[in-house]
């Protein structure tokens, strides 16, 4: 199995955990985004990105069939960015 099939399968097992266990996007996001970053040694801001990406990918998945997430759902996620 190559890295891209590898990182394929991981995406898709976050998403289904995080779909069936819940996740907060609250005060202490990017602290436990820190937290992460650190414990894996990867970059805080690609932890960051990676995670408001997922995150989005399941407000849609989980919105209506018919309708994309809106700008305000989305804020809650892009507004821990620090941008």
């Amino acid at each position: 199995m190559d890295d891209k099939r590898k990182g394929e399968i991981a995406r898709a097992f976050l998403k289904f955990k995080l779909k069936e266990d819940g996740f907060e996007i609250d005060r202490h996001f990017r602290r436990r985004i820190g937290n992460i970053a650190k414990n894996t040694g990867l970059p805080f801001e690609e932890v960051l990105e990676f995670s408001i990406a997922i995150a989005s990918e399941i407000l849609t998945e989980v919105s209506e069939p018919t309708k994309a997430p809106t700008e305000d759902e989305l804020a809650g996620f892009e507004g821990h960015g620090g941008h």
